[in-house]
């Protein structure tokens, strides 16, 4: 059952920057977004949560043909289904700072529930009519003429 289930996960998120140019770079920015949306007792949850990560960046000097990596220590709920995407950009800047190197990268994952339970209920009578419908009807009276009506009783089975 759902309830013996870990149902969230911790995670660590490794973003590794790698220089692929010719010249030393200074890495200036690092954010990420995670965009998810959960069904939360039949509801869409949309949640957007941005971060600046350039703390977590091991060395923001990277040379040519070196990368860097950043981690990002998170959790997540696979007991509640979900759609997640994150992004992630990075600039950096050569010397003299004349122009920035952009980078971005997407990761993408869903969570699929398999101790999900749904119920519907169905009502029908002997003769296979839906309760609803015959509920509308007035069952006839079943008297000879002349009787007085003391008591009606009305059984459903």
């Amino acid at each position: 059952s759902c309830d013996e289930k870990q149902c969230i996960i911790p995670a660590t998120f490794t973003y590794t920057i790698e220089n692929i140019g010719e010249t030393t770079m200074e890495i200036t920015v690092l954010k990420r977004t995670w965009k998810y949306t959960q069904l939360i007792n039949g509801e869409e949850v949309k949640v957007t949560d941005p971060r600046d990560l350039l703390k977590n960046v091991k060395d923001r000097s990277v040379k040519s043909r070196e990368s860097t990596t950043a981690d990002e220590i998170g959790t997540y709920d696979v007991c509640t289904i979900g759609d997640y995407k994150m992004t992630v950009n990075v600039e950096a800047d050569p010397p003299g700072k004349k122009f920035p190197c952009l980078a971005d990268d997407e990761y993408e994952f869903e969570t699929t529930v398999g101790c999900s339970v749904d119920v519907d209920i169905t009502c029908v009578d002997e003769e296979g009519t839906d309760c609803a419908e015959r509920a509308l009807e007035t069952p006839p009276l079943q008297c000879d003429d002349g009787e007085n009506i003391n008591v009606v009783t009305f059984t459903y089975i």
